[in-house]
């Protein structure tokens, strides 16, 4: 799970981050909190670049796990 972090709210994302890892969340969720700085995105990037890049990664995330999907099928139904 991708949480895309806005440079306005890091300070309140970092403290979440550290709860969420004292509160052992992290061995259970694979969570990755991205800031615009990662995704290659300016501070000032507006609603729609945003957005794009959200769809992207969202697109690529379900595409992988449809890939995952299939090979697990076809894995289970040649047993």
């Amino acid at each position: 799970m991708i949480f895309l972090i806005d440079h306005n709210i890091e300070g309140q994302a970092l403290m979440l981050f550290g709860s969420l890892t004292t509160g052992g969340w992290l061995d259970v969720l694979p969570i990755h909190f991205m800031s615009f700085d990662e995704a290659q995105l300016s501070i000032d990037s507006s609603d729609r670049m945003v957005w794009r890049f959200c769809s992207r990664k969202a697109d690529d995330s379900l595409n992988r796990e449809s890939q995952y999907e299939g090979r697990r099928f076809f894995r289970t139904s040649d047993t």
